[in-house]
């Protein structure tokens, strides 16, 4: 098994800097309110997944086409899952990690951390830990 480790200064960089290129669809305040609330998150997770998997696509230089084709679903499908409305499964992020050989990281941190990444302030070091941290890999 893999030791899952923390990330590197140019990991957490990259990461930053992706969080920042869509920081125009991030509200500069979080709603108080669950639904409010609710509704951020729901919206925020969806702009990372689908950011993060067209970017990939980009660099890698996969067509939405040979990503269908290597799913196993048609090309209406991802444009569907592409276009950041569907509630996406486990299942179905898992088909898209493993047809485009790469991994979801999924990093779950107090408030602290999303304001700073909003602001681009540095952090304290304590902050900069995840609370929780979790990395689904191809056959895990």
């Amino acid at each position: 098994m893999p030791r899952r480790g923390r990330l590197n200064e140019q990991q957490l960089e990259q990461l930053r800097r992706a969080y920042l290129e869509v920081g125009e669809s991030i509200p500069a305040e979080i709603p108080d309110s669950f639904e409010g609330r609710a509704a951020y998150e729901r919206d925020h997770l969806s702009n990372q997944i689908v950011g993060g998997v067209e970017s990939f696509m980009r660099t890698h230089g996969v067509t939405q086409q040979e990503l269908a084709t290597r799913m196993g679903v048609s090309e209406g499908r991802v444009s569907q899952i592409l276009s950041g409305d569907q509630n996406l499964t486990l299942k179905t992020l898992a088909g898209l990690a493993a047809a485009l050989k790469g991994h979801f990281h999924i990093r779950f941190t107090d408030e602290r951390v999303a304001a700073a990444n909003r602001s681009n302030r540095a952090l304290p070091p304590v902050a900069r830990r995840p609370m929780w941290e979790a990395r689904t890999r191809h056959g895990v």
